[in-house]
């Protein structure tokens, strides 16, 4: 009888040890399950144009022009990956507006002594309208000033009955209006922060640009598209490689320039082709460097899409200019020979003497260095 005891008290303790193991793999396999996949940040920012205020208000002389973002306009940022054969697969989306409002000290104190130069204000309260205008984008030597004058003040004034004596002091109005950016995610909730999916555009007063973060953008594509619009025909792209984001956390593809949108778009309708081989954009790069940009009278091209949509963007190009730039760029990779019988057979005067010709030697010096390898 006690051997059987025993007995059952073995393989009790057995079957619970077993089921602690199992348990304890359970619990193992959720943790693997849940442990999100490798993800970086990606930085980058485009310019806007120079900007006038007057009282809390864009000037409305203010035009907007062809290479730069317009304060008035709203901002959006995406950024997209190509998976095959020019399909895409958005990662993350977001956009912005600036608002603009003149900062007016009277509403802070309800007095207006007819001074435009200063105003007088309680000592009590000083603190909260220094605080106030430290977010006003004042002189940080001014701020200064103000709470040592303020600690002064509030040192010396309680008497003996240690009632508040209520001494008065002045700050000055601080100039110019004050300016900020809102960040907006697809369901119309206002963010602050980039998570995943979420773009934060932030406006950057002092260098007159959008300063733009993506977080925790999905790793192991090929290629990234960056693109910041504000309406379908006005737009700025630039493409990242997996070489870039390999290895790295955080990837700043800094300001997004002219030449930048360029090799992107011929670079995007590469990808859209059937072309067997993958895009390496140094290649690109090399072929159609900044010189031979600066040398062609580039325009960007229309966005053929019909129904543009500002939450899910598509951009698709055809013009024979970049169609051809394309052409030549795929054979340029495969066949430095027949990159160059292609060139021949295209007119001078469709890209300027001084950009075929530079072509030419690009592709020419290619070749030897291939040879030599």
């Amino acid at each position: 009888m006690r051997q059987q005891n025993a007995l059952r008290g073995g393989l009790l303790g057995l079957t619970l040890l077993f089921l602690s193991f199992a348990a304890c793999g359970k619990v193992t396999q959720e943790t693997t399950l849940k442990k999100e996949p490798p993800s970086f940040t990606l930085k980058y920012n485009v310019d806007i144009e120079d900007t006038e205020f007057d009282m809390g208000k864009v000037s409305p002389n203010m035009t907007k022009v062809t290479n730069e973002f317009n304060v008035r306009s709203t901002v959006y940022g995406s950024i997209t990956a190509y998976i095959k054969e020019g399909a895409v697969k958005e990662l993350s989306w977001g956009k912005a507006i600036i608002e603009v409002k003149q900062f007016d000290l009277d509403e802070l104190t309800g007095t207006d002594d007819g001074n435009e130069a200063s105003k007088t204000v309680e000592s009590a309260e000083l603190e909260d309208i220094v605080a106030t205008q430290s977010n006003k984008e004042i002189d940080p030597r001014e701020l200064q000033a103000q709470k040592l004058q303020a600690h002064r003040n509030s040192a010396g004034s309680y008497g003996p009955g240690g009632g508040s004596s209520r001494q008065q002091t002045s700050i000055s109005k601080p100039s110019g209006p004050l300016i900020k950016s809102r960040a907006f995610n697809k369901k119309g909730r206002e963010i602050t922060t980039s998570k995943h999916t979420w773009t934060v555009p932030v406006f950057n007063k002092s260098k007159s640009r959008w300063d733009i973060q993506s977080k925790k953008v999905r790793k192991g594509y090929p290629v990234y598209l960056i693109s910041v619009y504000d309406e379908e025909t006005h737009y700025r792209f630039k493409l990242v490689d997996q070489e870039a984001v390999s290895g790295n956390s955080t990837v700043n593809a800094q300001g997004i320039s002219d030449y930048d949108t360029f090799i992107s778009i011929i670079g995007m309708k590469f990808l859209e082709s059937d072309a067997p081989i993958e895009l390496k954009l140094g290649d690109l790069m090399k072929l159609y460097d900044i010189k031979f940009f600066a040398l062609i009278d580039y325009t960007f091209p229309t966005n053929l899409v019909k129904r543009f949509d500002y939450e899910n963007p598509l951009f698709q190009f055809n013009r024979p200019m970049e169609t051809v730039y394309t052409m030549l760029y795929q054979l340029f990779i495969v066949d430095p020979d027949d990159a160059l019988q292609y060139l021949q057979g295209l007119e001078e005067s469709a890209i300027g003497k001084q950009a075929f010709d530079h072509l030419k030697s690009t592709i020419e010096k290619y070749k030897l260095s291939s040879e030599k390898e």
